[in-house]
């Protein structure tokens, strides 16, 4: 039930969407009240204020993200930083900008999947809303192992999610295709109409198992199994004994 619950949750967005919208809000603020200044009061703003102006802008836009929340369009700020990295960042915006594509991935990938299970809810459909999540934490399991490599952590061997759960897709697909006769090489009649033969573990079409009794019948000797030529049992018990021995 944990695993439904983290599940749910995570396509919910839960208190995650609320404060990305909170950090939005903040940050559009922010914006405007810098719009609104005088192109003289802009001057006045030294250059070390301006830079920690738009870092913050990104910072901000990268807490969105990994929030949930991914705006249509690239924000002015992520535009920004990419076209100043060098001046934003140490180390050239290597680091926040690997974050900021994890954090679109994942937020992209919920939104997807919170989509999905709308559709799925709105249906009544029950095997589709399991689907969703299993495909979910799938990718979150990998997300989490690709993690653990870069750190050079070795990876962790997941149980399948839901392996007790039989979707109608997997449960009443059809069933294989017979197979042919290994004697004949025609396709396997009903099952009342073929032989299992313990001595060797095939099973024969009845015309070839009639056809080798008759052979066998006219030449007045024993009968035996059409494909590996052991004597056939005659017995219950010798018929045991051959199936166990193998």
């Amino acid at each position: 039930m944990k695993l439904l619950e983290d599940g749910m949750a995570v396509l919910r967005g839960g208190n995650k969407l609320e404060q990305a919208l909170e950090i939005k809000a903040k940050r559009d603020e922010i914006e405007e009240e810098v719009k609104s200044l005088s192109q003289k009061d802009f001057e006045d703003v030294d250059e070390d204020h301006l830079k920690l102006f738009h870092l913050l802008n990104a910072t901000t836009t990268l807490q969105m993200a990994q929030c949930g929340l991914v705006e249509e369009e690239k924000h002015s700020s992520i535009v920004y930083a990419e076209e100043h990295a060098d001046v934003l960042f140490e180390d050239g915006g290597a680091n926040f900008f690997k974050m900021w594509k994890e954090a679109v991935g994942k937020a992209a990938l919920e939104q997807e999947k919170r989509k999905e299970m709308e559709r799925a809810i709105k249906d009544g459909d029950i095997d589709g809303q399991m689907l969703v999540l299993k495909n979910l934490m799938e990718t979150m399991d990998i997300a989490q192992n690709d993690r653990r490599i870069e750190q050079g952590l070795p990876p962790i061997q997941f149980e399948s999610h839901f392996h007790n759960t039989k979707l109608d897709d997997e449960l009443f697909q059809p069933c294989p295709p017979k197979p042919d006769c290994p004697i004949c090489f025609l396709p396997m009649p009903r099952r009342d109409e073929c032989c299992y033969q313990p001595c060797c573990g095939k099973s024969l079409c009845d015309g070839c198992v009639f056809a080798h009794r008759d052979a066998k019948d006219d030449l007045g000797v024993e009968n035996s199994c059409p494909f590996c030529c052991d004597p056939v049992p005659t017995t219950d018990e010798e018929r045991f004994k051959k199936t166990e021995k193998r």
